[in-house]
């Protein structure tokens, strides 16, 4: 793989920016991902991908091997309160969703990428221009050209200061358990529904991953100062366990049987005002960190993947920087709504959001969520690129 002018570089190697890689890969765009650990991987846990990345990752041919991994089986979603009483079930936000490991996702996104397309240990500590391209520096003194970046590096991208200066980020008061409890020690489970239980303060989550053999869960509570600095950290069940004490027979049953827990500071951004400058241009937490709540964090990576690929397909890297002003219009405006949209639903769902009651919950969300789950990132990202208007946002569900 050329370490040129001539090719794109993509910083990181997660979600956003393996989806960008292959599906530039596969258009014959030359591309390069550089990531600062020394191997791949994902701490165990799960992601649900929506119908919108769905839409793209079989525009990338990964369908069948997604089919390969995981279940073909529908997944319910329902919901209840904390004390197990089952509420409203919400079609709309299991219709054609697929759970997987996030492990999974990480190697079914790379499986496809040549050897030397990717390059481990490297961190990068800025980039900078000259007439031959873009230079990019790593920390261990090496640089590398590129006549494209797209900073796919997280909420703290160091990509990020070359495009745009943006506030620091903002902490939501709460934190998330996350982890995978075998199904086998929960006989009783619905296996191929999703559950969320909604209480005071808190909430919990848990869906099937491979083929129905793990559950994963998220359970989001209030935070303390010491939990507030947290951005990754091993959890303690037992303390797990006293937070959700009084809640529902399931949820105490399922936390009953974990063995291992991270906990994460959960943290978002205000959306920024642009994601591009010149041959620069930002993806994923990157560009649109947001909270969990609706579940697209992976998924607008994976969207954000679809629009860069089509507006560099079939284009010389000389029109870069057209091509990525065209991918800011196509993208920038819906995942800020989303982020804002994030915020809103998880006060909601822990009766935090003062203009709404418990019974308000789900009033205007599945609006939403059916105009989350019914985009085409690459078709819009077409139809700007011919001069057409960027995506419409819905009426619904003020933010």
């Amino acid at each position: 793989m050329a370490r040129t002018a001539e090719s794109v570089a993509v910083i990181g190697a997660g979600i956003a920016g393996l989806a960008t890689a292959t599906g530039l890969a596969d258009a014959g765009i030359p591309v390069r991902v550089y990531e600062q650990a020394e191997a791949l991987g994902e701490v165990g846990a799960g992601v649900s991908l929506a119908p919108n990345s769905l839409r793209v990752l079989d525009s990338f041919g990964l369908t069948d091997r997604l089919s390969e991994i995981e279940s073909r089986e529908p997944l319910r979603m329902a919901f209840y309160n904390h004390e197990g009483v089952r509420s409203e079930d919400s079609e709309v936000d299991a219709r054609g969703a697929r759970p997987i490991h996030r492990a999974d996702l990480i190697d079914m996104l790379s499986w496809r990428l040549e050897p030397d397309a990717l390059r481990l240990g490297a961190r990068l500590v800025g980039v900078d221009e000259n007439g031959d391209g873009l230079v990019l520096r790593f920390a261990d003194g090496s640089t590398e050209t590129a006549a494209a970046v797209i900073g796919a590096d997280g909420i703290h991208s160091a990509v990020r200061p070359f495009v745009v200066d943006a506030p620091e980020p903002v902490f939501s008061g709460m934190i998330a358990y996350r982890g995978l409890v075998p199904a086998e020690r929960l006989p009783d489970w619905p296996i191929h529904e999703a559950q969320l239980f909604t209480g005071p303060g808190r909430h919990f989550i848990s869906f099937p991953v491979r083929r129905a053999k793990l559950l994963n869960f998220v359970a989001f509570v209030a935070a303390d100062d010491e939990m507030r600095e947290s951005w990754s950290a091993p959890g303690d069940p037992a303390e797990l366990a006293k937070e959700f004490a009084g809640w529902n027979e399931s949820v105490r049953g399922l936390i009953d049987q974990i063995d291992k827990t991270f906990r994460w500071g959960l943290y978002d951004r205000e959306p920024l005002p642009t994601w591009v400058r010149g041959r620069v241009a930002l993806a994923g937490d990157a560009a649109h960190a947001m909270l969990p709540h609706v579940g697209q964090g992976g998924n607008q990576s994976i969207e954000d993947a679809a629009a860069l690929v089509e507006v560099l397909r079939d284009r010389p890297l000389t029109e870069v920087a057209t091509a990525f002003q065209e991918y800011d219009r196509a993208r920038r405006e819906r995942a800020s709504y989303i982020q804002r949209f994030s915020r809103r639903l998880g006060l909601q769902y822990d009766g935090r959001h003062a203009e709404f009651s418990a019974t308000d919950q789900l009033a205007g969300r599945d609006d939403v969520m059916r105009w989350i789950f019914g985009h085409d990132s690459a078709l819009t990202a077409r139809q700007v690129r011919a001069g057409g208007p960027s995506v419409s946002l819905p009426t619904g569900a003020a933010i």
